[in-house]
């Protein structure tokens, strides 16, 4: 949901939103109010450039960018997900749908996952991205509990 890129990483790997939100702040200490470790990527293990702690930031030291490829790909197959799960009624088709794809129907689980995934990665990675700047280590923390609580 909401892919996205690690921003300067060297590796170009792909991930949820909500799973680098994840990530990044796991790594952050409400102690010491910064982060504790150089951050890496999480499938590879390259190092990223560190986070500036002093503000303001430049915008080009967000550690993310938007991986739009990936999100045309994901879009196609979650569509299709969605028709085939919708469409398949008792008296549509012949055709057994499995119990996975039935998961994306309208209501079911899977695709309710999706979608809340899907909006609160996107919705807090801009939140994020706009504060960037001039965000601080409360700004961090408070965060860090939002992703803890909802994610």
């Amino acid at each position: 949901a909401a892919p996205y890129s690690l921003n300067h990483g060297r590796c170009g790997h792909a991930f949820c939103g909500t799973c680098l939100l994840k990530w990044l702040f796991a790594a952050f200490s409400r102690e010491f109010r910064h982060w504790m470790e150089q951050l890496r990527c999480p499938l590879c293990h390259a190092v990223l450039p560190s986070i500036p702690r002093s503000t303001p930031r430049e915008i080009s030291t967000f550690p993310f960018v938007p991986n739009r490829s990936t999100e045309e790909v994901i879009k196609s197959y979650i569509t299709v997900l969605k028709n085939i799960a919708d469409n398949h009624g008792p008296n549509q088709g012949t055709e057994e749908v499995c119990g996975e794809v039935k998961e994306w129907a309208e209501g079911k689980p899977s695709r309710i996952d999706w979608e809340r995934r899907e909006y609160y990665g996107r919705t807090w990675m801009e939140e994020l991205f706009e504060r960037w700047p001039l965000l601080q280590a409360d700004g961090f923390i408070f965060r860090k509990s939002l992703v803890e609580i909802r994610l």
